[in-house]
């Protein structure tokens, strides 16, 4: 379960972080930048694909709830006099209105519409599956199992071809 959770919210911030990077940072496009933010959404995405894992909507509140965690600390590290910022769109020292702001859109907005997408994508993922081998179902949950002889959930118990 941690796992499943961990993997979903690195892939919904990834994809958060690089849409802001390359909107609202604006770089150069270099080998270096494409490399650290591009390619990692990319290779998280084929890995979400690939493994199959289930999306549930509503667990977009694991993402938000590390989104607000990783806000409240940068505002933190600019109260007690550090350098707050990664990122100069989230500078709370030179404009704390649009470092509010763009916390607030990622925590309730944002995070909300990503996991919508990686949902429609798993429905997707699964309506495709099931069209190429419509004998097995994908498994939603790792504790039980569908049955390709019945089509019907049966928990737990195995499966013959299994064993």
């Amino acid at each position: 379960m941690l796992i499943w959770q961990l993997q979903l919210v690195a892939m919904g911030l990834s994809f958060i972080v690089t849409v802001l990077y390359w909107t609202l940072f604006n770089p150069k496009f270099s080998v270096y930048d494409y490399n650290s933010h591009a390619i990692n959404f990319v290779i998280m995405m084929l890995d979400f694909i690939i493994i199959a894992i289930p999306t549930r909507l509503l667990h977009f509140v694991y993402m938000a709830l590390l989104s607000a965690i990783y806000c409240i600390f940068t505002a933190i590290l600019h109260g007690a006099g550090y350098t707050s910022h990664v990122y100069s769109f989230l500078n709370w020292a030179t404009n704390p209105g649009l470092s509010a702001g763009i916390c607030i859109g990622i925590t309730f907005v944002a995070t909300p519409l990503v996991q919508t997408l990686f949902w429609c994508v798993y429905l997707l993922r699964n309506y495709l599956g099931d069209k190429v081998n419509p004998t097995t179902s994908n498994m939603t949950s790792q504790h039980v199992i569908m049955t390709p002889q019945y089509r019907s959930v049966e928990a737990g118990k195995v499966n013959p071809s299994f064993q």
